[in-house]
């Protein structure tokens, strides 16, 4: 299955959940998501996707786990690491410190298929987000895609 990565540290409105919920249900009709929620922290548990899962399930996990305020990738950048022979799937702005993102994760995640869904590519076009820069030259293994051009 997919790990599916949502960043919450800013204001998630139906309208997102809408759009990655239409997403999600693409994805996983032929194997499971299991989507954690990410700012200061990340869940401890995911919520397990499948082709039978209610958009109201989806949304009150959303909008009941507690993950804080901010945005710190640390715990998303290990989370890939310690499953770096899964796929991965990651719903983010990337606005984060990019001391976050550090050599040893580059070694980890040169062979981890990494999609990467921006939802605003202001940062990817003005080179600004260290991981995305990296995704850019790894494209054997990162894809990056914009929301705006998945909304439906």
């Amino acid at each position: 299955g997919f790990h599916v990565y949502m960043d919450v540290s800013g204001s998630v409105t139906d309208k997102v959940i809408n759009n990655v919920y239409n997403i999600l249900m693409a994805t996983c009709k032929k194997e499971p998501c299991y989507l954690y929620l990410f700012a200061s922290g990340m869940s401890s548990e995911p919520f397990c996707i499948t082709k039978k899962t209610k958009y109201k399930d989806l949304a009150h996990f959303i909008q009941n786990e507690n993950v804080g305020f901010g945005t710190q990738f640390t715990p998303l950048f290990e989370h890939i690491k310690e499953h770096c022979n899964e796929k991965h799937i990651i719903f983010s702005d990337y606005c984060f410190s990019n001391h976050e993102f550090k050599r040893d994760y580059i070694k980890s995640f040169k062979q981890t298929p990494i999609i990467h869904v921006l939802e605003d590519d202001y940062l990817y076009k003005n080179n600004y987000c260290q991981f995305l820069n990296y995704a850019k030259k790894n494209k054997k293994f990162n894809k990056i895609l914009k929301l705006k051009d998945y909304l439906l």
